[in-house]
């Protein structure tokens, strides 16, 4: 790449990147109303998000979430993909097929019909409900390269 296709190339990531860097750094200010740069600089905002209760209840539920959302699909993607990579038996190709066809679908079009499902099976609004929502949509990550 000749150097004036690089500087386009730098110019054009400070200028989508430049965006975020006056987010980070107005998150730092301790300022009373939002400026630019901020006049007085601290972690208020910060300590002030960290005490809140709701907050920490929501972080605390979305970590254990993805932990267990995580090893789920690992090692249940990892045993079937080693499966069907390593072994060969009648359907390999049609089980291969089945798990990796959600990988085409929209995940919008996904979301919907777990929806549907979870209603009619009474899994909506609870952690269970979450769990297997969110293992049978990354599923298909965990298993595709084999």
């Amino acid at each position: 790449m000749s150097r004036l296709g690089r500087a386009i190339v730098v110019l054009l990531y400070a200028f989508l990147l430049a965006p975020l860097a006056v987010v980070l750094l107005t998150s730092f200010s301790n300022d009373g109303f939002l400026s630019f740069p901020p006049r007085h600089w601290g972690i208020a905002g910060y300590r002030a998000l960290l005490d809140n209760a709701p907050f920490q209840a929501g972080l605390q539920r979305s970590l254990v979430l993805a932990a267990t959302v995580t090893l789920a699909t690992l090692l249940i993607g990892t045993a079937s993909a080693f499966a069907i990579a390593r072994y060969s038996f009648r359907g390999r190709g049609a089980l291969l097929a089945i798990f990796t066809a959600p990988l085409l679908m929209p995940t919008i079009v996904l979301a919907l019909a777990l929806l549907l499902v979870f209603a009619r099976i009474g899994l909506l609004a609870t952690f269970p409900g979450l769990v297997l929502g969110h293992c049978l949509v990354r599923y298909p990550m965990s298993s595709a390269s084999c």
